[in-house]
């Protein structure tokens, strides 16, 4: 999975198949996370309660999903891109173009500035996940 988007039917996911599903982007995104044995609402308040981080938070689904959104999670026009199939990133003033792995290409509004700081918060979750922290 490259990147999902709302749609006027639902959601699209855009990967090998490019599925539609009748569900919105966040229906979807709560049902993987349910997958993998845990709730959206509850990885936010963890995230949130650990590392101390409150807009934005990436979504650490498994090794090969790592979800990071556009704009506000409950925005129409928001969209999740999983980090972990981004191939190339190029940046223009305004905007920055994803190459993935896949070939897929999008194009969205986000500065440098907004990419790094998803960045960052990723490498915090992450570098927490394989710290196996239990106290």
């Amino acid at each position: 999975m490259d990147y999902i988007i709302n749609t006027h039917k639902g959601c699209k996911v855009f990967d090998k198949n490019n599925k539609e599903y009748p569900v919105t982007q966040l229906t979807y995104v709560k049902k993987l996370c349910e997958k993998q044995l845990f709730t959206y609402e509850g990885y936010l308040k963890a995230v949130s309660n650990i590392l101390n981080m409150k807009y934005k938070i990436p979504l650490y689904i498994n090794s090969k999903i790592i979800l990071f959104s556009t704009s506000g999670y409950r925005n129409y026009e928001n969209i999740w891109i999983n980090y972990q199939t981004i191939k190339t990133v190029d940046f223009y003033e305004k905007t920055i173009l994803f190459t993935f792995f896949s070939q897929q290409i999008l194009r969205i509004q986000m500065t440098k500035c907004q990419y790094q700081r998803q960045i960052e918060k990723i490498n915090k979750i992450i570098a927490y996940k394989l710290s196996d922290k239990i106290d």
